[in-house]
Parts: C-alpha cells; structure tokens; sequence
C-alpha cells in the first residue's frame, strides 16, 4: 500500500469514527468523499434523510418561484432554466395513462407548427390549474409537474410546493 492509499484510508475511517460518535449511524443517506482544490484538504461529506429533503424542498421552492415567475410573465425560455431534478422517469411513452382528455388541433396527418405563444399557453394553464392536478395526485410524495415547450416534449419540470 502506498502512502496516499494510506492516507484516504485513514481520512475515511477517521471520518466514520466521527459520524459514529455523534450518533449518526444508521441515519446518512450520502456520503461523499471530497477534495477542496483550493485548501488542498481530503474530507468526507456525510448527509442524513431528513436534512437532504428539507434542502431539496428549499431548493424546489426555490426553482418554483423563478419558474412561476417566468411562466406569469410568459418567458418559457427563462422557465426552462428553473427546472427541478425531480427523480422520477419524465419519458411520457412510459407513463401508466396516456392520451387521457385527447383533442385533436388539426383534422388532417399534417400538423403546423405552433407558435411559441401557445407553449406559453399551455405553460400558464397547467400552473394555473396546478391544485385542481393535484387533487387526484399522491400527498406523501413530491409531485412532479411537467409540460412540453417548442423544442422538447418534457420541456418544462417543477414540483409545486404544498400548501
């Protein structure tokens, strides 16, 4: 074994003897094992359940009230850029229902392309009926919002926060 090998070695059992002592065991949901390029210092990370989803939820409230804004505001360019890690799959081919409340725009096989107004517009409906989505969703569980822009089927993606 040679010395760095020793050394990370010892940064990580130093590291678990310290979150043993302070009664944490059991309870890290992420450990990490970090290198502070600017100091120059090998440490470990460590992050409990409770802790990463209160950091998630602040980081969701905080990602919704940009994305909220920009969609009021009717900037779904802006909007996509506040969109939330959700964790979840966002491949709509996969989902259990498709094709729910089906209205066809266009008769014929050859569909224009729409404006990016009507992205916003169905930006903006679906934030605005963002309680009535969430009265048929599950209450332990963050829900995902998302909806298609110009380019990109799964374009825009928040968590509203409940209230």
């Amino acid at each position: 074994m040679c010395y760095l090998e020793y050394l990370i070695d010892q940064v990580i059992a130093r590291a678990i003897d310290q979150i043993s002592s302070r009664g944490l065991s059991g309870r890290i949901v992420t450990l990490a094992f970090y290198f502070d390029h600017e100091g120059g210092v090998l440490s470990v990370c460590a992050d409990t359940l409770e802790n990463s989803l209160a950091k998630q939820e602040e980081a969701r409230n905080w990602s919704y009230q940009h994305l909220s804004r920009a969609i009021s505001n009717g900037d779904i360019v802006k909007a996509a850029l506040f969109n939330h890690s959700v964790s979840r799959s966002l491949a709509l081919g996969d989902f259990a229902l498709r094709g729910r409340g089906e209205h066809a725009l266009e008769p014929d096989d050859e569909t224009p392309e729409m404006p990016e107004s009507f992205f916003v517009a169905m930006a903006q409906g679906l934030y605005r009926n963002a309680r009535i989505c969430l009265s048929v969703c599950a209450s332990e569980v963050p829900v995902v919002l998302a909806c298609s822009i110009a380019n990109d089927e799964v374009g825009l993606v928040w968590t509203p926060p409940r209230q």
